[in-house]
């Protein structure tokens, strides 16, 4: 796992040992920031359920202005910490090591916003109902998004598909559905809020 692209380029990133961190391939992060393109210079960027920092340091190489990082575990705030010392990025990042429900609220509390955010959720929690749910993680995530902003939720996809459906989500006013991408059984679900506010939700 490594820093692809930008300021650090090619920096290597350390995880702890096992597959709870579910680190993003770098193939697929490659992907995931090509579609995102210039969109990310000069944004705020959150990364939810941050792990080790992958996204939210990809990002602030890229030119993301500042990012909010979200990790509840122990270890992994340890090493997203030494992450940032080691790349410079410190300055512009903010951790909060915290359950993502409680993060989430002193966010919204403060009025925070973001032009990128990233949820990457356990994969058992994104496919649980209460994830989609009316005031669940991802409406609560959504409603930090910028006017004009995206975010974008990873998720098991080919497993999943074997088995039921995820459940469809109807997100509140000015946010929908744009695009979907999988590489793998990696989904990636692009939510985005209207720059000029619609009327209408959408569903995933």
């Amino acid at each position: 796992m490594r820093i692809i692209s930008g300021l650090r380029r090619g920096l290597k990133l350390a995880a702890p040992p096992g597959l709870d961190t579910r680190p993003v391939l770098d193939r697929v992060k490659q992907s995931w920031f090509d579609i995102l393109g210039s969109r990310i210079d000069g944004a705020r960027a959150l990364d939810a359920f941050s792990g080790v920092g992958s996204l939210g340091l990809e990002a602030l190489s890229r030119g993301a202005r500042s990012c909010v990082f979200i990790e509840n575990a122990p270890e992994c705030v340890a090493m997203l910490r030494e992450h940032l010392e080691r790349t410079g990025f410190a300055p512009r990042a903010e951790v909060l090591p915290a359950r993502a429900s409680s993060a989430l609220d002193a966010l919204a509390s403060r009025g925070a916003a973001f032009e990128c955010i990233f949820l990457d959720p356990p994969f058992a929690l994104a496919a649980e109902e209460a994830f989609y749910a009316p005031g669940g993680v991802l409406a609560r995530t959504a409603a930090l998004c910028a006017s004009g902003g995206v975010l974008m939720l990873r998720r098991e996809g080919e497993r999943r598909k074997r088995r039921d459906p995820f459940p469809p989500v109807v997100l509140p006013p000015g946010l929908r559905s744009s695009d979907r991408r999988q590489w793998g059984r990696n989904e990636v679900v692009f939510i985005e809020r209207d720059a000029v506010g619609a009327s209408n939700g959408g569903a995933t």
